[in-house]
Formats: structure tokens, C-alpha cells, sequence
């Protein structure tokens, strides 16, 4: 094989390393659901500059509209972004990949 043909990573056949059970929550007695932020497109990640917006991209567009009719006391939002971050484990997974970074001298 000549060194042009080598490949280091197929990402057409690369599988995915850890799937989450769906996140869902009840709010003013509604059933919500919210994606895993890993599944986010990285150009959308790019726009990203608050965790609240995470839910533009991992929240169905009618449960998003319905959310922002709702009142929501600061300490719930903050209650329910913290509980949907960590079931997705989303600290630990930054976490992780900065840490490969380091050992690969980025």
C-alpha cells in the first residue's frame, strides 16, 4: 500500500464509542425529552455560548416552544441543566478529551 493510500480514521465507518438513554423531564406536568449534546453538529456547537442553548439543538422545536412560554424559576432551569449536563456525562466527556489532547501535544 502506498503511503497516500493509508488511512488513520474512517469516520464513514467509525462507530459510536458510548450511547445515553434518552433524557426526559417533567415540567408544569409536561414529558420533555432532550438529546445528547454529542450529537449536536459541530458547526451548530460553534454557536453555542451558554448551556441553555444546548436545547436549541437537542430539544424538539414544539417542546422548545412550549418551554419558553413557561415560568421557570432560575433554580429549576439551573436544577434541570445541571441534571440533563451530568446524565450525559458531559463534564467527564470535555474532560476526557482535553486530557487526550495533553498526551497528544495539543
Amino acid at each position: 500500500m502506498a503511503s497516500t493510500d493509508k488511512v488513520h480514521l474512517n469516520l464513514d465507518t467509525a462507530e459510536r464509542p458510548e450511547e445515553f438513554e434518552l433524557f426526559a423531564t417533567v415540567i408544569n406536568g409536561r414529558r420533555i425529552e432532550i438529546g445528547d449534546p454529542a450529537d449536536i453538529d459541530y458547526k451548530d456547537l460553534l454557536t453555542i455560548d451558554t448551556p441553555l442553548q444546548f436545547f436549541r439543538y437537542t430539544m424538539s422545536e414544539e417542546d422548545r416552544n412550549w418551554l419558553a412560554e413557561q415560568n421557570l424559576k432560575g433554580w429549576r432551569l439551573g436544577l434541570l441543566l445541571e441534571t440533563y449536563l451530568r446524565h450525559y456525562r458531559a463534564q467527564e466527556r470535555i474532560d476526557e478529551r482535553l486530557e487526550q489532547r495533553k498526551k497528544l501535544g495539543f
